[in-house]
């Protein structure tokens, strides 16, 4: 049966290529002029093999996107904008905006004779995805695709975690790719008012679950001497593990650009996945005059005075910000790969491009030291930087293993709650929490100098998220507003934590936990799921006095180790509890049996307080495939038989003539 099967591949595959060579080298002339990112990141190899990411629709989900800009035309004119799935999720009452436009003005407002700040991004952003302008020879790397503006609010409050959710559903099935240059500029958003951030991660499981790639930016604030926010890990949307967390590149020497440098600004972390070039980007700016509205002092309105600069072009873009759609626009390139040329009926995923950019992305700055930015090779042999994720998008090299892959293994996942026996330290008799435990779940711990003592929740209460739950209507998707978040479907379940006795030593430096995974535990219903790591997620639940001086480090079973969390002394003050689920991808391709260790270190003296089962990880397996996927039953005869048919024809064709 195996040779039958090849066969039907071999055949496939002939048709495929017959069908698609004059489809894919019947589109426009490749760019001969252009940025030098795109030389950086190999686009014109990508180029070269008939990829421009037509048929791809990446959806802009910003402040705001000029719809009618002239880049967003193919080389006929007509717009590569997708009208249907445009969409505005902050509809202000009495602004007049329609909902559908993602492309508005704010009549209203205006600073300085420019209309509400903020409307300027998303046009850039979406050129970095998508521009063609033969002109300017401005291009984006996916200069075919088709784009989609979702536009949202970044300051209105809480209601902007409801517009991300439904953001994040919107054109579930019909758009491939959705890019998010944005995100928290802080750390563990903690207080009650950012309390919905913990639902977004349900909408971006249904959409990705649905077929649908999430990119999002790491952040700005690397050279930020008084933020928090430079571990990426510590971000709402940074450490989830649906997401492609994406740093930036690019340091200015001599007048170019090094894009195989890292930039000034770009956060790092062990969530970050990829990077890409992130300064001096040309790109699109916003043009249209379309409000009939004369700037403050001017007599006349200007071409793009709206914009970043004056003019079409915006010539210099830069951040995590313009890095983030330039990865989206090498991923439109490997889903047309894909779905266009692949004969293993492979479909485009997060999974399966995640592992095709681990196995594909440039390995750079491979020199640099500093645990924030060097690299690490795991167990599996697969290299990892805080700074750089996997490498450097290679566009290139990525399309031609899109060609070509088998797809991947179904997933399995691991929840492991650490039985915590003992915390041993540097600094203080070890003790263990089974002999001290409450009959209270709630109860937290103070850790003294040489004893545990547990106490009852006090009535001074700072509220906090420790479990939540969120209904989201029907499991299978088929009417995205089936999934539409109102502030009504949110239940969460709070705790409060007694803060008013403070007192007694603290536990400092090197306390650390284990878990020990045995084969036994990845059997289900006499099964070995054992798979190859993925990423791990880790939870902790913790309180510190000061947050920003913690070191989380875990250390996988085959010995990698991997910072979850960066101390950060000298950014903004935290402190109170957390219960922050980290992601890691430094483990991948690893075995994950065996002991696992956290350790928590502080570089200050302070209070830490422990809970009841404060961790808890999930570890995500799975595999590239090495062989192609079983075919659906019964689809044998028909492979063999037009497969025989079509070698048959194409052998007549190829014999001589006799007369």
């Amino acid at each position: 049966m195996k040779s039958l099967f090849c066969l039907k591949n071999v055949c496939l595959l002939v048709i495929l290529t017959l069908w698609t060579g004059a489809t894919l080298w019947g589109q426009s002339t490749v760019p001969t002029t252009y940025d030098d990112y795109l030389t950086a990141i190999n686009a014109p190899a990508a180029w070269e093999m008939g990829y421009t990411g037509a048929g791809v629709t990446v959806g802009i989900v910003d402040d705001s996107m000029e719809t009618s800009h002239s880049f967003f035309n193919d080389s006929n004119g007509n717009s590569r904008v997708i009208s249907e799935l445009n969409k505005n999720y902050t509809n202000y009452s009495g602004s007049g905006w329609d909902d559908d436009n993602p492309n508005p003005y704010y009549d209203n407002y205006s600073v300085g004779g420019y209309y509400y700040y903020g409307d300027t991004h998303g046009t850039s952003v979406a050129g970095c995805v998508a521009a063609y302008d033969t002109t300017t020879n401005t291009y984006g790397p996916a200069y075919g695709a088709s784009l989609a503006g979702i536009r949202i609010d970044l300051t209105c409050g809480s209601q902007r975690f409801i517009d991300l959710a439904n953001a994040w559903l919107t054109g579930t099935g019909s758009i491939d790719i959705k890019n998010n240059s944005y995100g928290a500029s802080t750390g563990y958003m903690t207080s009650n008012s950012n309390i919905l951030a913990s639902y977004l991660n349900v909408s971006m499981d249904v959409a990705t679950k649905a077929g649908t790639i999430f990119a999002f930016a790491a952040g700005n604030e690397r050279d930020d001497t008084y933020a928090n926010g430079k571990d990426c890990n510590k971000k709402v949307y940074g450490a989830y593990h649906n997401t492609l967390t994406v740093a930036a590149t690019g340091v200015l020497t001599g007048g170019t650009y090094d894009y195989e440098k890292i930039a000034s600004f770009s956060c790092y972390g062990a969530s970050v996945f990829i990077s890409a070039p992130g300064d001096g980007i040309q790109t699109s700016d916003r043009s249209d005059t379309s409000t009939g509205k004369v700037p403050d002092g001017a007599s006349t309105i200007d071409v793009g005075f709206q914009g970043y600069t004056s003019g079409t072009v915006d010539y210099s873009f830069d951040g995590t910000s313009a890095a983030t759609p330039i990865v989206s626009g090498v991923m439109a390139l490997a889903v047309e790969a894909i779905e266009k040329t692949n004969p293993y009926g492979v479909t485009a995923d997060t999974r399966l491009m995640k592992h095709l950019l681990v196995q594909t992305a440039k390995k750079i700055d491979t020199s640099a030291t500093g645990d924030e930015i060097e690299w690490t090779t795991n167990a599996a042999g697969n290299m990892f930087s805080p700074s750089y994720g996997f490498g450097l998008i290679d566009a290139g090299a990525l399309v031609s293993a899109a060609e070509t892959t088998f797809g991947v293994t179904e997933q399995t996942i691991l929840t492991a709650d650490w039985t915590i026996s003992s915390w041993s330290s540097t600094e203080i008799n070890p003790a263990t929490l089974e002999n001290i435990r409450s009959t209270d779940s709630d109860a937290i711990y103070y850790v003294y100098d040489s004893t545990y003592t547990p106490e009852s929740s006090g009535s001074s209460a700072t509220t906090c998220l420790l479990d939540a739950s969120l209904s989201m209507g029907n499991s299978e998707i088929a009417d995205e507003n089936n999934y539409v978040i109102n502030a009504s479907t949110f239940d969460v379940k709070n705790v409060t934590v007694d803060n008013t006795s403070l007192t007694g030593e603290s536990l400092y430096n090197k306390g650390s936990v284990q878990v020990t995974l045995t084969e036994d535990d990845f059997i289900v219903d006499n099964i070995d799921v054992t798979q190859t790591l993925e990423e791990v997620a880790m939870t902790v639940a913790i309180y510190a006095t000061s947050l920003e001086d913690l070191r989380l480090t875990l250390v996988s079973a085959e010995g990698t180790e991997s910072i979850l969390a960066y101390e950060d002394p000298d950014g903004d003050s935290q402190s109170g509890l957390i219960a922050w689920t980290y992601t890691t991808n430094a483990f991948w391709g690893e075995n994950p049996v065996g002991t696992w260790t956290l350790s928590i270190q502080s570089v200050s003296d302070q209070l830490i307080k422990l809970f009841t089962d404060s961790f808890a990880s999930t570890f995500y397996m799975g595999a590239l495939r090495n062989e192609p996927a079983a075919p659906e039953p019964g689809s044998w005869i028909l492979f063999i038989c037009f497969g025989s048919w079509l070698l048959v024809r194409i052998r007549r064709k190829t014999e001589p003539l006799i007369d």
